[in-house]
């Protein structure tokens, strides 16, 4: 069971209920030595608890069974400043590239190998004017959100096909308010350097219609 990817929260709070349960059920049988009346008052205690334990055993059952989740966190660099489209009626929509990095050695040669994988994030109203107005291209950031997949079409009428993740909570990781120089500056630099391992991938932004 332990060697299950899947293993989680979840099944550590069946167990910690399954033993539980196991205690009470115990509890229960001993109490009978102990007297009728006692054992009785003892027994009613025990199912009691036992049901309260039982009753979220069966929702996080549930909910393993039928439920679904749509989550991606993400910490990454920004790949360009964020690209703002404002409604007629109101509202705006932001999008910008973010580059997560990732390494492994290839066990043949002892070459140490990075991939850069570039996510497109979508952002909302007040979340997207926060980020136009204080978060700028190389800088650091969390990004919470779900994965969305669209359909849409060129100005050819092509069928094009994307993948964006529609952010629902962000955190930027890159000081703002620290003055340029000594620490704040070697960090800059730092920020710069690992941004400049990564390349923008060739899409051009006005293909992605808002």
């Amino acid at each position: 069971m332990f060697g299950n990817d899947n293993f989680g929260f979840c099944d550590l709070l069946k167990i910690f209920y399954s033993l539980t349960i196991a205690t009470v059920i115990k509890k229960t049988n001993d109490s009978g030595q102990k007297g009728i009346l006692v054992g009785k008052v003892k027994s009613l205690n025990h199912f009691i608890i036992f049901i309260f334990l039982s009753v979220p055993l069966c929702v996080v059952n549930f909910y393993i069974m039928n439920g679904t989740l749509n989550k991606v966190m993400l910490i990454g660099h920004t790949g360009d400043d964020i690209k703002m489209h404002y409604f007629d009626g109101g509202g705006c929509v932001g999008r910008f590239p973010l580059a997560t990095n990732d390494s492994y050695t290839n066990k043949s040669t002892g070459e140490r190998i990075e991939n850069t994988e570039w996510h497109t994030i979508v952002m909302r109203n007040k979340m997207a004017e926060a980020c136009e107005k204080y978060l700028k291209k190389g800088e650091k950031i969390y990004i919470e959100g779900r994965i969305k997949n669209r359909k849409w079409q060129d100005d050819q009428g092509n069928d094009r096909y994307s993948t964006e993740i529609q952010c629902t909570d962000f955190n930027f990781l890159t000081p703002k308010s620290s003055p340029i120089g000594d620490g704040s500056q070697a960090s800059s630099q730092s920020t710069t350097a690992e941004t400049k391992q990564v390349q923008k991938p060739n899409v051009d932004a006005d293909d992605l219609p808002f």
